[in-house]
């Protein structure tokens, strides 16, 4: 039974409805919140920059006479630009709103 405690195990009440328990592994500390807290609102602070050339947005892209640096650096047409039609234009809806794990797991 002590083995049942630790585990998130899931019961039926007298509905006939699942309940969960929490294990103390799923339990956070004070200190592991604030942690959370404050990595949290560091991520929310976090400002993409687009490169209107190749259309990449990332947090750490820096932009160089408004373009980003391998743009900026490579001669025209540039690689990933529209001139070179390399640009796959809007994204579609059933690709939109994912997550950045389920876009690498697409990729």
């Amino acid at each position: 039974m002590q083995q049942d405690q630790a585990m998130n195990l899931q019961h039926q009440d007298r509905s006939g409805e699942n309940t969960h328990e929490e294990s103390p592994a799923s339990v956070l500390s004070k200190s592991e919140k604030g942690l959370l807290r404050k990595f949290r609102d560091k991520v929310d602070k976090l400002k993409h920059s687009l490169c209107p050339v190749c259309n990449e947005s990332f947090p750490s892209i820096v932009l160089v006479k408004g373009e980003c640096r391998r743009c900026y650096s490579e001669k025209s047409p540039k690689k990933f630009s529209s001139e070179n039609d390399m640009d796959p234009g809007e994204m579609p809806k059933e690709l939109q709103g994912l997550t950045e794990l389920e876009e690498m797991l697409i990729a």
